[in-house]
């Protein structure tokens, strides 16, 4: 059976790469919901088959990602593919629904990069968003991540999910005035009692 599936895509400075790769996604995709938010104002057309979404700043990759997730799932979707704007995914919609009929999860994404290309089913969302204080970008994933882990719910890590073509386009490095490694990684410290693998709260800043 063919799930019913919305694709988002948050871009900030990539329209390049990202204009290389819609032809590819019309094809797999024209007849889904799919979205794009243009955190950049990069000149985007409007255009039948996607819905282009604009803001008036950046609002960083967290709250993208909980703005095209809560558009796809309430265009009535069960399950939302969101994709970087520098990769190629060429997945189609039936082996999309084949893998998940065969593998159940809530979450899926790549073994190496889990959430360039990531599937979530809309329960997991309605009960675990994304959380907007990693701003601009980096750690927001890896919060995210942890937080599923604790509450015991289930997720995949399979190639399956690892995009045609990958690229490490520096887009972050276009960003003027960006120390973000460091700073999100101590906001994740603080709010987790240690960084990655040395976490030493169960609960959010050790709350009881």
């Amino acid at each position: 059976m063919l799930l019913r599936v919305g694709i988002g895509i948050p871009t900030v400075n990539r329209k390049d790469l990202l204009d290389q790769a819609l032809p590819t996604y019309y094809r797999l995709y024209a007849d889904a919901p799919f979205f794009i938010l243009d955190n950049g104002t990069q000149g985007f057309e409007r255009n039948s088959w996607y819905k282009l979404l604009t803001v008036g700043a950046n609002i960083g990759v967290a709250t993208s990602w909980n703005v095209l997730l809560t558009n796809i799932f309430n265009s009535g979707c069960d399950y939302a593919l969101i994709l970087n704007d520098d990769i190629l995914f060429d997945k189609s919609l039936e082996e999309i629904s084949e893998f998940v009929e065969a593998n159940p999860a809530p979450l899926y994404g790549s073994k190496d990069h889990m959430f360039c290309a990531f599937l979530l089913h809309r329960n997991l969302f309605d009960y675990m968003k994304f959380d907007p204080m990693f701003y601009p970008c980096y750690w927001e994933d890896t919060d995210y991540l942890r937080r599923v882990k604790l509450a015991g719910i289930p997720y995949l890590q399979d190639d399956f999910f690892f995009p045609r073509i990958f690229r490490k386009s520096a887009s972050i490095a276009r960003l003027p005035n960006l120390d973000l490694a460091f700073k999100n990684e101590f906001l994740y410290s603080m709010k987790w009692g240690g960084t990655r693998d040395h976490e030493q709260w169960g609960t959010p800043y050790g709350r009881r």
